[in-house]
């Protein structure tokens, strides 16, 4: 089972999503009680957009060893399935299995978010910086919400740390994912720190798509003179997606 589980984790790392999946799956066969197993399946299959059946693998890991990890992987995946008040339960059992885990506070923090509850998921991402000062995401979280409820004061101080990281990931050569591109577009981003946001986000694109495919996918090497191209719009959470949320308004 061991060794399923080391090459599913190798693959997954080197994004070979499908031999991954192959991988992990042996190993819940192999073994049937081993909750890490169906964690790392449940979130590969997560990836996939495929959530009911994350739930499930989550639920069953967890009646077989309660996990913090678990748990606040399920509560992510409910999340995104729009079961918000079943994410706030399962985010809080994360945090009593392990009051130290950061992701516990800052995902619950979204949930409240979600459920337009912004001093509460505030709170959350304060907490989770607490845990681990350099968590990025939290501190993007946390502008985001500042900005939202116009607290001023304390998001100028905040927006700085955020303005800080990217000019040191700029600097470095890096592609970082903790803002999210449509916050972007309403921070008062320096231009280079603005195309840092958008490359980082295309590149990911680029590693996913080439990660979900067996074989390489053929693409055109020329186009005809004044020829066009048509391009297509894939979303798998179209109905909570940015986009949608400003068609509404």
């Amino acid at each position: 089972t061991l060794g399923e589980i080391y090459a599913g984790d190798i693959y997954t790392e080197n994004k070979r999503i499908p031999q991954a999946i192959d991988a992990h799956t042996r190993a819940t066969e192999l073994n049937p009680q081993y909750a890490e197993s169906y964690m790392s399946l449940a979130m590969l299959y997560w990836g996939q957009g495929r959530l009911q059946l994350a739930e499930d693998l989550l639920k069953h890991s967890l009646s077989s060893r309660p996990l913090a990890e678990a748990a606040a992987n399920l509560g992510i995946v409910q999340s995104d399935m729009g079961k918000y008040e079943d994410a706030l339960v399962t985010f809080q059992q994360a945090q009593r299995l392990n009051p130290s885990l950061p992701e516990a506070y800052k995902c619950l923090g979204d949930t409240y978010k979600h459920l337009n509850k912004w001093p509460e998921a505030i709170q959350q991402y304060k907490k989770a910086l607490s845990k681990r000062p350099e968590y990025h995401e939290a501190l993007n979280d946390l502008v985001h919400a500042l900005q939202h409820t116009c607290e001023w004061e304390a998001w100028r101080s905040t927006f700085h740390e955020v303005e800080a990281v990217l000019a040191s990931e700029l600097k470095a050569g890096r592609f970082p994912l903790f803002v999210k591109p449509f916050h972007a577009l309403v921070y008062p981003l320096e231009p280079e720190h603005m195309l840092l946001v958008a490359r980082s986000y295309a590149n990911r694109a680029i590693r996913l798509t080439k990660s979900f495919l067996r074989q390489p996918m053929p693409t055109p090497t020329s186009l005809r003179q004044n020829g066009m191209i048509r391009l297509g719009y894939v979303s798998s959470n179209i109905g909570d997606h940015s986009l949608s949320h400003l068609m509404q308004n």
